[in-house]
């Protein structure tokens, strides 16, 4: 059985769905495409090792003009418990390629997946990270593929996959995690995503798939990039 998303409304609010026959297209079913324009990162809000609010405000913004059920919000996380709430232990990194050849090691990252029209008029996914030197926008397949080389195959991590009108609901972090290195690292202009408790510690840990899927590399490319190319 290979694994693919499907999304299905469960009253006013999205779902994800796994394990759908190979039959099934999927992601190919949504409607509203979007055609990718020129984004730049300037464009957006950013402040560096706050990935999780970058991405957040991201959606906000192309929120007004992207469909909603055309965005999803993946936290590359390790693949197991965190040893401490503040996540950041040197041992249980897992690693990327963010540049040509520049590896780099991460607690949790986050990314944005649209899905869009590219210039030959044909659908796929594209990535939007503000952390990586390639370009900002790129499609899904080259970026997983540079990003998540054979090479560092068992350094790979697991990836939790949110809708984004989910993540746009529910999300808050008071930025408690950062308070040791606030000394640093210059905090967010913007006031913090708070609704209640922080729940941050809930999207990074890999044993919590409430309101998620978590896949492995594999399962990702079977969800976004072979949906796609089968359809």
């Amino acid at each position: 059985t290979a694994y693919e998303i499907r999304l299905s409304l469960v009253g006013s609010e999205m779902c994800i769905r796994d394990r759908v026959s190979t039959q099934s297209t999927g992601l190919s079913n949504l409607c509203g495409h979007v055609r990718m324009s020129t984004w730049k990162r300037e464009d957006f809000n950013y402040c560096f090792c706050f990935c999780e609010e970058n991405v957040f405000k991201l959606c906000e913004k192309l929120s007004a003009t992207v469909p909603i059920d055309q965005m999803f919000v993946i936290f590359l996380t390790k693949t197991k418990q965190p040893s401490t709430p503040n996540y950041y232990v040197k041992e249980e990194f897992f690693y990327t390629v963010v540049g040509d050849k520049e590896v780099t090691g991460w607690d949790y990252h986050v990314i944005l997946l649209v899905r869009g029209t590219n210039n030959d008029g044909d659908t796929e996914f594209f990535v939007l990270d503000f952390d990586s030197k390639r370009e900002f926008g790129e499609p899904a397949k080259q970026h997983f593929s540079h990003s998540f080389p054979a090479s560092l195959a068992r350094a790979r991590p697991k990836f939790k996959v949110f809708t984004a009108s989910h993540y746009l609901s529910d999300f808050s972090s008071d930025r408690s995690h950062m308070e040791h290195q606030k000394k640093q690292v210059k905090f967010p202009s913007w006031k913090p995503i708070i609704r209640g408790s922080s729940n941050l510690f809930d999207y990074v840990n890999v044993f919590n798939t409430n309101n998620c899927e978590v896949m492995t590399f594999e399962q990702l490319i079977k969800a976004f990039i072979h949906c796609e190319t089968s359809s």
